[in-house]
């Protein structure tokens, strides 16, 4: 990992942390207004918020993917009545062979294609199942070490992938986990008293205030039937 890399991490870090103070204090904020609210009107209040929003996003979302689709499929569907057209006026030429070869080269291409996508599909769930044996930080944390792992993975002879120095990619992970210079990324390990067990993970099993929820939250809430609509 490069020193512009770190900086870079560290300095998004600490706006995420200066972001998440923020939110919080306006969130308390929020709460001690509301708090003499009666919760079941608190609850209608933010179903009846929460379903005019979506219904608007989803309008909205379902109309440009709607406009998308249609302009990919067109695309599509005129590029392939281009070859058509091509592959037949060889054809009626007499060229059997010249529209043959086309038509291979295109099979091969998108078989091609497929391959590719199964091959690096299989190495990047094998270098995060391997990632997953770690703590790091967060989510981006994770996602800049998968990055940095792939982009030094190459194929052997026998088509497996393997690090550039000929490390499986649990032994290429391992190594990235205890290098020095790429500590920033994992969580620091806590000291344990001989009277505590330290947990892993894990939520509190206190009920989550209201407030704290996210969109998806309330909506799984309302349909679960936790969060009631009145």
């Amino acid at each position: 990992m490069t020193d512009e890399e770190r900086e870079a991490f560290e300095k998004q870090e600490k706006l995420d942390a200066e972001e998440t103070e923020r939110k919080a204090k306006a969130q308390k904020a929020k709460e001690d207004a509301l708090k003499d609210i009666d919760p079941d009107i608190l609850s209608k209040l933010v179903a009846e918020q929460v379903d005019e929003k979506l219904k608007d996003i989803k309008g909205k979302l379902d109309s440009a993917y709607g406009a998308r689709d249609e302009a990919l499929e067109k695309t599509a569907v005129l590029d392939q009545k281009i070859k058509e057209a091509e592959l037949e006026k060889l054809k009626e030429a007499g060229k059997f062979e010249e529209a043959h070869k086309i038509e291979l080269a295109e099979e091969r291409a998108k078989n091609k294609v497929l391959t590719t996508k199964n091959v690096e599909l299989t190495r990047d769930i094998s270098v995060r199942g391997a990632l997953n044996s770690y703590e790091f930080r967060n989510e981006r944390a994770f996602n800049m070490a998968t990055k940095e792992i792939v982009a030094n993975l190459v194929q052997d002879d026998k088509g497996e992938w393997v690090h550039k120095s000929g490390q499986t990619i649990k032994e290429c992970v391992d190594a990235f986990a205890k290098s020095d210079d790429n500590q920033f990324l994992f969580k620091a390990k806590k000291q344990q008293g001989s009277g505590s067990k330290g947990a892993k993970g894990g939520v509190g099993s206190d009920p989550k205030s209201l407030f704290k929820m996210s969109q998806k939250e309330v909506l799984e809430g309302i349909e679960n039937g936790t969060i009631k609509r009145k």
